[in-house]
């Protein structure tokens, strides 16, 4: 009988999202919270072990894939989200023609996927071109000069690091940049032929969303229909 892979506390969450931030396993008394009795951060402890999803080593505790998956799909929520993860993505590229490349931090880049175009998460109750303008200000300093162009919504599929292929949909927005010094450690400038050697299977994920802005009859706008 397959486990179920959920977490109905927030004990639970807290404690996965302590995992996932940190860069090696965690040991117990690390991961419990001060105030919380032994025997009932136990007994959360052991249901997410029940269910896969942490795992223990001599090491500490870890997340597994399928924990690293549930809080990467669902994010710090303890109800589960049923809709596609819908990303707003940015293909920026500098003068040189490199293009900006996160890397992931924590238990995810072990667990799931390493490498990331900037990007947030789509949120249903903002207008779209509010959310690409956020993102735009998240990953690219004021003042720069920037030229913009849509490329919609584009369904990706991606494989990650146990084989499991997943789909993702972006709207993507290209950026052609002139050069500018990264405030994030996690973010680096990448040529394309050194993002073609990436063999992480989540890079699959980049070189499709690139490949796709160099094709310029894919531009296009989404077109917003009210009812």
């Amino acid at each position: 009988m397959p486990k179920t892979m959920n977490i109905d506390h927030h004990i639970q969450l807290t404690l996965i999202k302590k995992l996932t931030e940190s860069e090696k396993a965690v040991k117990y008394n690390d991961l419990k919270e001060d105030g919380i009795e032994n025997s009932l951060f136990s007994y959360h402890l052991n249901k997410l072990l029940d269910r896969g999803m942490v795992t223990k080593t001599d090491a500490g505790y870890t997340l597994t894939v399928d924990g690293a998956r549930w809080i990467n799909d669902n994010g710090v929520t303890i109800q589960p989200k049923n809709a596609p993860r819908v990303f707003v993505a940015l293909v920026v590229q500098k003068e040189d023609s490199s293009y900006l490349v996160g890397q992931r931090t924590g238990q995810f880049k072990e667990t799931i996927n390493d490498y990331m175009l900037p990007s947030i998460r789509y949120t249903n109750d903002v207008d779209l071109t509010v959310q690409v303008d956020q993102a735009i200000e998240t990953f690219i300093p004021a003042g720069c000069s920037i030229e913009v162009l849509d490329y919609g919504f584009v369904q990706i599929k991606a494989t990650y690091v146990d084989n499991a292929v997943m789909r993702n949909l972006f709207h993507l927005t290209f950026c052609k940049v002139k050069s500018f010094d990264l405030e994030a450690d996690n973010y680096q400038w990448h040529t394309q032929g050194q993002i073609e050697e990436i063999e992480h299977p989540s890079a699959t994920i980049l070189r499709q969303l690139i490949a796709y802005t160099q094709d310029v009859s894919n531009q296009h706008e989404t077109p917003t229909i009210s009812g």
